[in-house]
């Protein structure tokens, strides 16, 4: 883990990476947010999900429907994006969920998964999840892994993004 964290680091290309959603089931984004390895801002948009936001999501991010009426959609904001994640090593906290709304989106723009499937091919996804739940090192037998651990995020993308460095930050700066 130390070592993981302290070559994610050195890498010039690493993005770190979140995105809130307009709920669990069949999400679209609403925001996404990425800083570099310095925690210096990449971007950070919120996007009209062209869908409805789940109650339940905005308790938690405090994005409503009404505050992204005038946001830009993921198709205006995918130029920019595709600057910024194309060729970096993404790394995400759960991963596979925001891996999972971004395809979402991408399929809903090209209407063809096949190009949905180069434009994510293009990027290097990398989940900090389990490195991290097992630096904190708390062992659930029921589970026979190692318990998830919350960042503390507020759920806000930008935030998390710099929380998750906080973290790495912190397996790296630690003993074996």
């Amino acid at each position: 883990m130390i070592t993981w964290a302290r070559s994610a680091l050195a890498d010039s290309e690493l993005l770190i990476t979140d995105v809130q959603t307009t709920g669990l089931r069949t999400p679209y984004a609403v925001q996404i947010a990425a800083t570099d390895r310095h925690g210096t801002l990449v971007l950070d948009h919120t996007i009209n999900p062209q869908a409805d936001i789940d109650p339940s999501a905005t308790a938690l991010h405090k994005i409503a429907s009404h505050d992204v009426t005038a946001a830009e959609t993921f198709s205006a904001l995918l130029p920019r994006l595709t600057r910024a994640l194309q060729g970096r090593r993404c790394l995400a906290y759960n991963m596979p969920f925001d891996r999972h709304v971004i395809e979402r989106e991408l399929n809903r723009h090209y209407a063809r998964p096949a190009a949905a499937q180069r434009w994510l091919r293009k990027c290097r996804w990398e989940d900090a999840i389990v490195p991290c739940t097992q630096w904190r090192g708390l062992w659930s037998a029921k589970r026979n892994a190692y318990r998830y651990q919350p960042l503390g995020s507020q759920y806000d993308a930008l935030t998390n993004c710099r929380l998750l460095l906080d973290r790495l930050t912190a397996i790296a700066d630690s003993q074996a």
